[in-house]
């Protein structure tokens, strides 16, 4: 899957996505803690399965970390990731004001 199928999949996910106090990305309320990548599975599965759900829907690893990564606020991600995936999950920019 390419980059840009992600994140057009991923736009069309339920509109239940916050941003916890850490920064990180969730599908919420579930009782699953599902990131972008895994919430693209069928039902959405625990982020902890992140690497399993990637090879599923065919991403490279390489950028699946990469999504993972600004999914979780990481200090090292991306910031075009980053906004990539607050803009398909509905979510509002973190741009400084």
């Amino acid at each position: 899957m390419t980059y840009a199928k992600f994140l057009t999949e991923l736009k069309k996910t339920p509109r239940e996505w916050v941003i916890h106090s850490n920064g990180r990305i969730r599908l919420s309320p579930h009782e699953i803690d599902a990131c972008p990548i895994s919430a693209l599975n069928t039902p959405p599965e625990s982020a902890a399965l992140w690497e399993e759900v990637g090879e599923e829907i065919s991403l490279a690893p390489r950028l699946a970390r990469r999504i993972v990564d600004a999914a979780d606020n990481c200090p090292r991600a991306s910031k075009s990731i980053r906004r990539d995936l607050l803009k398909a999950c509905g979510l509002p920019s973190e741009e400084p004001k």
